[in-house]
């Protein structure tokens, strides 16, 4: 990148984004950043980084006023999209407002931008679906389908993308699932892959499909970040697609569930007293099956967790390895390395299990925000009255139990089950906190 660039990053207060910003502002080739923020608020620490709110999904100007949209568009020279709904069970309209309808109007906006050299936008790997074998960093089209409305929407997303890529300098980076740090395991925002764990922790993932021999591909955040900063400066080569995941370092499912409770025997002992077997492995047909039969018969926190599970856990019976040669070889010259799998992998499960240091009331807020409603409700806050505005329906109090029975580590007794327990986020953390 030229010395002394403008970027623009939206998204910037997703789980990429935000650390992404200090990165960027430690670079000395940079001399501005614009971070576009939506619903959740974005922490600028540094000075030369300004915070303008703004919703891509609007239109052209990415909701930004006239007066903002002139003044970043005629001044920004790269352009790095990471914003996007991630929830892996959006209904598929939302999906698409914010992956494919914000990716046009960040195209659109690009068109406007007179000193633009760049643009990398943040897909992932699983545009790749129900494919099985070996992904090329070139290949895109397919008609295998898709596990959930998030893959399906990034694929649409990408094939703009590759349309555009005909007048505008782009480039594409398909990120793996991201853990959390590679020393501690943090992440300031859990996903599906967190909840996951907790749900092991917890017996609420009595069976997962796969194979013991498919390979489970992820990647630490601050390697993410790291080599997306790279890839958007030093790196950046137009028209290209890279792989940012886990390359060669892939490790085999049924390793990656035995790692699992190796980290909860040696980091919470007293869960060998739980007696919990390790989640059998079964086909597809024979999941789907499970899940229909909970949602039919099972107990309330047991159906949560399969509503959850059911959205992604299916693309784990499709195995996949993701070629990395054209990312490798720019992060090698980059000086870009990434951590082991395998640490990486038994220090996020130590992350997720260990007792919060945040208080409960904060972790529920956080979860309606991002995995109950998706940033799509408008700000609330922890006084919000959820039922009274409509935000919380019988499914998704459902999901909110199970998630606080797994950070409060027991079942919530049925006779607490009530209205006045659940009106508002701050009311459920007076009832549930555990008092030592």
């Amino acid at each position: 990148m030229s010395p002394r660039s403008f970027v623009l990053v939206t998204g910037a207060a997703g789980t990429i984004g935000q650390p992404l910003l200090s990165t960027l502002a430690s670079m000395p080739s940079i001399e501005g950043i614009v971070a576009l923020g939506h619903v959740t608020p974005v922490v600028a620490r540094e000075p030369s980084v300004r915070v303008v709110a703004g919703d891509v999904t609007q239109n052209e100007h990415l909701g930004l006023d006239p007066a903002d949209a002139e003044a970043v568009s005629s001044r920004i020279t790269a352009i790095i999209h990471a914003a996007a709904n991630t929830r892996f069970d959006a209904p598929l309209s939302e999906a698409r407002t914010a992956n494919v309808d914000g990716t046009r109007h960040v195209i659109e906006f690009a068109r406007r931008c007179p000193r633009l050299n760049r643009i990398v936008a943040l897909s992932s790997t699983h545009v790749a679906g129900r494919r099985t074998g070996t992904i090329l960093e070139d290949d895109l089209e397919h008609d295998a389908g898709f596990v959930n409305t998030y893959e399906a929407t990034k694929y649409e997303a990408e094939r703009e993308l590759r349309a555009a890529m005909r007048d505008l300098p782009i480039a594409v980076a398909r990120i793996s699932t991201v853990l959390g740090d590679s020393c501690s395991g943090d992440i300031a925002r859990r996903s599906a892959i967190h909840q996951a764990v907790r749900f092991m922790y917890a017996s609420l993932a009595p069976m997962v499909p796969g194979d013991a021999d498919s390979p489970v591909d992820f990647i630490a955040l601050d390697h993410a970040v790291r080599a997306i900063a790279f890839l958007a400066t030093d790196g950046f080569e137009a028209g290209a697609t890279w792989h940012l995941g886990a390359g060669i370092d892939t490790v085999p499912f049924g390793e990656l569930l035995d790692l699992t409770l190796q980290a909860f025997l040696q980091h919470r002992p007293s869960w060998r007293k739980r007696a919990i077997e390790r989640p059998a492995l079964v086909d597809l047909p024979t999941f789907e099956l499970f899940c229909k039969s909970v949602d039919q018969l099972g107990d309330s926190t047991l159906r949560a967790s399969t509503a959850v599970m059911s959205h992604f856990a299916p693309q784990l019976a499709f195995p996949k390895s993701f070629d990395d040669c054209r990312c490798r070889e720019a992060l090698v010259r980059g000086g870009v390395t990434r951590s082991p799998s395998r640490e990486t992998w038994a220090r996020m499960v130590k992350y997720v299990i260990q007792p919060e240091n945040t208080d409960l009331e904060a972790r529920i807020l956080d979860f309606v925000r991002t995995s109950l409603l998706g940033g799509r409700a408008g700000p609330i806050d922890a006084g919000t009255y959820l039922f009274d505005e409509g935000l919380i329906d019988s499914l998704k109090i459902l999901q909110l139990i199970a998630f606080i029975e797994t950070e409060i580590g027991h079942t919530i007794p049925d006779a607490d089950v009530v209205m006045e327990n659940f009106r508002s986020v701050r009311t459920m953390a007076q009832r549930f906190t555990v008092r030592t």
